[in-house]
């Protein structure tokens, strides 16, 4: 008998001629609750600008009821966590995740399922990296590397376990991420230039003279490498502005 609309979201509270009173939540098609205020029909219904009480009139009431609404999140539920979500503006149901927004009217849209997926892709294609040189690196410390280089190496790495990987997301987010949008040349000259620069040098090492390779003791020729990394680093950084204006007309990121 008497529909009243929510302020600032999508949920509306509607009265029927039984005198139930029911809360609902359009965007999801939910209907949250029904609370029973009278016999007679709702003849007007008002809510409070947050949402928090509704004044319910009735056809032959002579005083005003006042409902207290508990209902702070009415987006949450889980056909809107898991399922698809028609949300105005959209041509279809969709799993949407947009939490925030600087516009007013914006809708918050809280789907799981893109946050879900994106998290299991992200830790997927990462450990195709991770998992070899993971190993591979272990393999090495345990059998190849020298007891003296060991006792530094095996710490470091025991160390930087400790690291909170919340922390170390937050700085690849507010800073390596923006550093890699801008210098996408560096990710593809590295691939290129370091295993290169590393199968090279180990096959100059092997071609040096048996004093030369004798100085250096059994088990710490992977220090070696630490100098050659840092300076194929530095030429990779250095070559990336180049390549970036010679291949990709100026712009690597415009040009993908």
């Amino acid at each position: 008998t008497f529909i009243g609309p929510e302020h600032s979201r999508k949920g509306f509270i509607a009265g029927d001629a039984s005198g139930t009173v029911g809360i609902h939540y359009a965007t999801s098609s939910v209907s949250l609750k029904f609370l029973s205020v009278a016999d007679t029909p709702i003849n007007r219904l008002a809510i409070s600008p947050i949402n928090r009480v509704a004044l319910v009139e009735t056809v032959d009431a002579e005083a005003l009821t006042v409902l207290a609404i508990d209902n702070p999140h009415p987006q949450t539920s889980l056909s809107g966590l898991w399922g698809k979500v028609w949300y105005e503006g959209r041509d279809a149901p969709a799993f949407i995740w947009q939490s925030s927004s600087a516009d007013d009217a914006f809708e918050s849209k809280l789907s799981l399922v893109p946050l879900s997926i994106g998290t299991l892709k992200a830790a997927f294609f990462a450990m195709l990296l991770a998992t070899p040189l993971a190993i591979m690196g272990a393999i090495y410390t345990a059998y190849f590397m020298s007891t003296p280089m060991r006792k530094i190496v095996k710490p470091s790495i025991e160390l930087m376990e400790a690291l909170p990987t919340v922390i170390l997301g937050f700085l690849a987010g507010i800073w390596l991420a923006p550093y890699i949008e801008n210098n996408l040349p560096i990710l593809v000259i590295g691939a290129v230039l370091i295993p290169a620069g590393v199968l090279v040098w180990g096959y100059l090492w092997s071609r040096m003279p048996a004093n030369i390779r004798n100085s250096v003791s059994a088990g710490w020729e992977a220090a070696m490498l630490v100098p050659v990394i840092i300076v194929l680093g530095w030429v990779t950084v250095s070559l990336s502005p180049w390549v970036e204006f010679w291949f990709f007309d100026g712009s690597m990121r415009q040009w993908l």
